[in-house]
């Protein structure tokens, strides 16, 4: 599944949107961290914007997911902007999509969200984009 929707629709007007989207991202077993850019940093660095996470395709018994944290990074500092233990009920039909605006006084090079996911034997899978502003 893509996004329908992307982070450039979401940010209209937000300015230069710079998107970063990891799509497809396989989840199982309980925690799960999702590391963006998978390789390297952010170049440029980025400072503000919005964070969108959809996560869909909930397998298993009775599948939930929280959205424990999401943090940028600058190599030296970490900054948390988001982060809850509420368990959001997943399904094949029943997707969650979180959207999280930040602003930042670090100029980022890197973001980590991390995903709960409860049940018996839960899997599901996420799409990942950032569009910001240098």
């Amino acid at each position: 599944m893509t996004f329908k929707n992307s982070i450039a629709d979401v940010t209209i007007g937000f300015g230069n949107c710079i998107p970063v989207v990891l799509q497809n991202v396989a989840l199982s077993g309980t925690t799960n961290t999702i590391t963006i850019p998978a390789s390297g940093s952010f170049a440029p660095t980025l400072s503000k914007g919005y964070v969108r996470v959809h996560v869909y395709g909930g397998g298993g018994t009775s599948p939930t997911v929280a959205l424990t944290s999401v943090t940028f990074s600058d190599g030296t500092n970490t900054v948390l902007i988001a982060g809850n233990a509420v368990a959001n009920t997943l399904s094949a039909t029943a997707s969650c999509d979180f959207l999280i605006p930040f602003e930042l006084d670090i100029n980022a090079t890197s973001c980590v969200i991390v995903l709960t996911l409860a049940g018996t034997s839960p899997t599901a899978t996420a799409d990942c984009a950032i569009g910001a502003t240098t």
